[in-house]
């Protein structure tokens, strides 16, 4: 009973889709009836792209009448008089039943079928009935895309390939394979998502598949370009597309996009269509792989048929929290009007779901050694440092900064020195610092060049130092330590660092040293931003205590020492280094210089 309701229905529908139906008139031998053998396909289309993804195809149902006989049936796809896929053979089949074939758009080989219109014949045989044939049309196209161009933020890697060091600017469009299929006729596989953040994987000019960047809360706009290039995968030669096709136009439609071209309701290859997200992007900060499908549907009179199968793509793309800052990569004094693309991967990866300064500034600083770059390298510049490998302090508070500007926020990035003739001369307090800290994603310091360091530890102002070795001093020698000193009496040594004032709380960053100081910045250094110029005093005590203590190991410089341990003969002046936190903030003077 219930196949019979079915057969009703698949009768209603073969009339409504003539197009894609052929019916012929009844005949009457022998007073048996035939009907007309009917054959359509699933969603009713009569347009089909056997290689779009999905391993669509083609279902055929039919019945034949009247029922209560059996029929020696085949159905076959020709093309014209030569046969393409043989796919019912003489099978025995009731009358007045529904039955199904498929089509998977191949032919006998296995070979997908050339674009080109197709007919789908049924013989039905009975022995005292006349041989009834009846046939439709499918029309075999070749639909996807071969471009598409998203729009957004200007981004830029900074190699064009891993020996060569200048910039590759992302053009549209950001996504781009050769052709819709390889020289073999199969459907061409697209290029993954870049995969490296510092160059492209194929500079060329098809088969890429680059990132691209919106601010959070936008829609996403996309214009794919329609492939006008297929191949047969019988003869491997070129083919046409066949489409538009006559009577039945085609439109594309984008899951999840509204198209803005009127004309993507009657496409043809090579056309380039808009299409906007139906909704805004989430409101925080991400990278994440958008995947897209593209649906095609012919007109058969009013109504609108989906074609079977998928034409699908994948991207990266980022979303900042605001408009990304322009900041100076690279010292020229003009900020940029692009974003480097490790910036935008590394940011809104590590600050994923952040939207204000604080959580960004905070996620990035956590997880600032995932980047790979590491202290100590000759480079003061964030694109410098993205080619070399690493940078200096100046470098690192440059680039923490960027990776924040990302975001649409800011840092104040400032420098402080010690004053070089902090002392009454002979003695020299003092002239540089010393750190023991290895660097961001070092495991020792690497200064090039190892030095002597006279250590005290415990005792000052006078300490007792003899020489090297002697027991009775107050100093401990290092031999050889490759420790970071930068400087000497006639220059200042600094080191570059990062505030946030949030709500009247100031955060203090220390990229240089994040692995060393801990993965969270330190609040209350100061309770206001320091001006430019020199500090001494009670304005330091806080920032002293707080973070200097730890982050500077020693103060290197010439001071009094009593050199035979006798309190009745006088200090002479000695280079020694003195533990940082012996001293009290009066005795550190220090020069503030904000950057730009």
């Amino acid at each position: 009973m219930m196949n019979r309701v079915r057969v009703r229905t698949l009768t209603v529908v073969l009339l409504l889709a003539v197009s894609c139906t052929l019916l012929t008139a009844c005949k009457k031998d022998d007073d048996f009836v035939h009907v007309p053998v009917g054959a359509h396909t699933d969603c009713d289309s009569a347009v089909f792209d056997p290689k779009l993804d999905g391993s669509p195809t083609v279902e055929i149902t039919y019945a034949i009448s009247p029922s209560g006989h059996t029929y020696t049936v085949d159905v076959k796809i020709m093309d014209g008089a030569a046969l393409v896929r043989l796919l019912v053979d003489d099978a025995s089949q009731a009358g007045g039943w529904n039955h199904n074939a498929q089509w998977d758009g191949k032919n006998g080989a296995g070979e997908f079928a050339d674009p080109g219109t197709y007919q789908v014949v049924i013989d039905a045989q009975h022995a005292t009935a006349t041989p009834v044939t009846h046939q439709a049309d499918i029309d075999v196209v070749r639909l996807g895309v071969d471009e598409i161009s998203f729009g957004g933020y200007s981004m830029v890697y900074p190699k064009t390939s891993s020996g060569n060091t200048a910039d590759h600017a992302i053009s549209t469009p950001q996504w781009a394979i050769q052709s819709l299929d390889t020289n073999t006729g199969m459907p061409r596989t697209e290029a993954v998502p870049n995969q490296s953040v510092m160059y492209p994987d194929s500079a060329g000019a098809s088969n890429h598949n680059y990132p691209f960047c919106y601010a959070a809360g936008s829609k996403v706009q996309l214009a794919p370009r329609l492939g006008s290039q297929a191949v047969s995968n019988i003869t491997q030669n070129p083919v046409a597309v066949n489409y538009p096709v006559t009577g039945h136009p085609i439109r594309i439609e984008a899951e999840g996009y509204s198209t803005s071209d009127a004309g993507a309701d009657d496409i043809s290859p090579g056309d380039t269509f808009t299409f906007e997200a139906d909704t805004a992007l989430g409101a925080s900060c991400a990278a994440e792989v958008l995947a897209l499908d593209f649906t095609f549907s012919y007109k058969d009179g009013a109504e609108w048929i989906q074609i079977p199968g998928r034409y699908s793509t994948t991207h990266e793309i980022y979303r900042t929290v605001g408009a990304p800052r322009a900041v100076d990569y690279n010292g020229g004094g003009t900020p940029e009007s692009f974003l480097y693309v490790p910036m935008v991967e590394w940011s809104c990866t590590w600050a994923a779901g952040c939207t204000n300064v604080k959580g960004v500034a905070d996620a990035c600083y956590q997880q600032l050694e995932d980047c790979g770059l590491t202290y100590m390298v000759l480079a003061w510049y964030t694109a410098d440092m993205l080619d070399d490998g690493g940078g200096m302090c100046d470098g690192w508070n440059d680039f923490f900064d960027h990776l924040v500007a990302v975001q649409g926020f800011a840092t104040e990035k400032y420098f402080y020195g010690l004053s070089a003739n902090a002392g009454s001369p002979p003695e020299q307090k003092w002239a540089s610092i010393v750190i023991k800290a290895p660097g961001i994603n070092l495991t020792e310091p690497a200064f090039p060049t190892a030095n002597d360091y006279r250590c005290v530890e415990s005792v000052y102002p006078v300490p007792c130092y003899i020489s090297d070795f002697n027991s009775s001093d107050d100093v401990d020698f290092y031999q050889n330590q490759h420790w970071y000193k930068f400087s000497s009496p006639s220059a200042m040594d600094g080191h570059c660092i990062n505030f946030l004032d949030i709500g009247g709380v100031i955060y203090l960053y220390d990229a240089s040293f994040r692995n060393t100081a801990g993965p969270n910045p330190i609040a209350g250094t100061f309770a206001t931003l320091p001006p430019d110029g020199y500090m001494q005093g009670s304005g330091l005590s806080s920032f002293k205590s707080l973070y200097y203590n730890s982050a500077i190991d020693y103060h290197q410089g010439s001071v009094y020492c009593d050199h035979d341990g006798n309190g009745g003969t006088s200090p002479v002046v000695r280079t020694v280094d003195i533990r940082t936190s012996l001293f009290g903030p009066d005795e550190l003077r220090l020069y503030w210089l904000k950057q730009d």
